[in-house]
Order: structure tokens, then sequence, then C-alpha cells
């Protein structure tokens, strides 16, 4: 039996696991036969073999998936969690090449950064996309990016609640970013920065709810903003220089 979907009602069910032998009545539903590009996945063991097939580009989650390692990705795909949760003690993606969608779903992270976008190797060439129905929270960054060959597009939910920002960069040399993009959705800290972003590169941002002690504190590069909603939470204490990393001061945006 070939792997298919058949979508009624909203429902996905997958034939190729149908260990019981069920009959399955499509009269009233369509019957999709899934191409050798989409797999569905239950397991960490299904995410690591369909990330590793080169015909694969394109997976969905059929269950909640817990990890165990991360994920590491290099190669474009798609991921769809399906309304599910991937939930990991360990960093959930790293993303090291390719253009990567994920969307539909929920991540939550417990001990690391949740998505590490990392541009740096000669020749890597990202684009990041999380879209409008993802929710990705982390103890440490939602998401971390670095180097030249990095790109992030996001209208996505991202959450923080440890001393990181829920977006975040490195200043060193080597790691300024293509651009980031900010396009909705929310980025949100309740006790540090929302954004920090001390790498060159092009930041955009034309939606979305930020709001942190200091919502966006950037520190080089180059900054285009024409739209979204910035709230700083902090107590305000006035702007203090700082050389290395940063203070947040309550403020709505530092530039």
């Amino acid at each position: 039996i070939v792997e298919s979907t058949i979508t009624s009602t909203g429902k996905v069910v997958d034939i190729a696991n149908n260990a019981n032998n069920f009959e399955f009545n499509t009269n009233d539903a369509t019957l999709n036969t899934a191409d050798a590009g989409n797999k569905f996945v239950s397991t960490q063991a299904d995410l690591d073999a369909a990330i590793a097939d080169a015909n694969v580009t394109s997976i969905t989650l059929t269950t909640d998936v817990t990890l165990t390692s991360t994920l590491n990705i290099s190669k474009d795909l798609t991921v769809d969690l399906n309304g599910k949760t991937i939930t990991s003690p360990v960093r959930a993606f790293n993303i090291l090449n390719g253009d990567v969608s994920i969307d539909n779903g929920t991540i939550n992270v417990a001990g690391d950064h949740s998505l590490y976008v990392n541009g740096t190797a000669t020749g890597s060439d990202i684009t990041l996309n999380l879209g409008e129905d993802l929710a990705d929270t982390s103890d440490n960054c939602a998401i971390f990016i670095k180097g030249p060959g990095a790109k992030l597009v996001t209208a996505a939910t991202l959450t923080a609640t440890g001393p990181y920002a829920a977006l975040s960069g490195n200043g060193n040399d080597g790691n300024e970013v293509n651009s980031i993009t900010i396009t909705g959705g929310s980025i949100t800290h309740a006790t540090t920065m929302a954004i920090y972003v001390p790498q060159t590169g092009r930041f955009n941002i034309s939606g979305g709810e930020i709001t942190g002690t200091t919502a966006l504190y950037v520190k080089s590069g180059i900054v285009n903003i024409s739209g979204g909603k910035f709230t700083g939470t902090g107590d305000y204490t006035g702007y203090v220089y700082s050389g290395d990393g940063a203070k947040f001061f309550g403020d709505a945006l530092i530039i």
C-alpha cells in the first residue's frame, strides 16, 4: 500500500500505517496519494531519516514528538507541524543550509536555543521562513542567528523566558547576517530584551508586536521599520553605552 492521505472534515489518515487493515470509505472524501517528496513522521527516528533523505522535501508530523537530539537541516525543506508539538531538552533545530519553512504547530525547548540559524560556513545560503501559525518557546533564545549566509523571515509567535533575548545574534567578526525580516506575529520576553541584534546586516520590520524590558536593541547594520508595535516594559533608567553586550533601560527602541 502506498503512503497516502485521506482528507475528510480536516482529518489526515496515514494508510501506510494501517496495521489493523481498517476499511476506509472514501465516498465522501478526497483521496490524495502522497508523492515521494512528502513524508509523514511520528518519531525522532522518522524525522532523522526524512531529513537525511535527499528525495524528501516536505515533512508532516502525525503526532507530538519529543526529541533527544538536535535535528540538523542542510537542504530545502518544509516542516508542517500539523497542529502538533515538538518538545525538546536540547536545541530543536540547527539550520545549516537551504530554504527551510516551519509552520502550523508548537516548538517548546528547555535548556538551549530553539532554532539556531548558522550561516557562517563558506558557501552557506540559508533562508528560514517561520509562518504565522508557529509558536516557538525557549528558555534561551527562540531564534539565534549568525553568519553572512543567514536570512530570516518570521511571522511566528516567538517567546523566551531565560537570560537571552527571544531573537538574538552575535556581534563578533564573521557573524554578520544577510537579513532579518519580521512581517507579523509577536516576539516577547518578560525579563530582558525581546530582540537583540548586534551584528551588521539588513533588519526589516513591517509588522508584529514586539514586547520586552527593551523591545528592540540594534547595535549595527541597516534598519528599516515600516510597521509593528514596540513596547518596553522595564523601568526606564536612561541610556548607558555598553561596548560588549547590552543593557536594557525600558525603551521601546534602542538603535
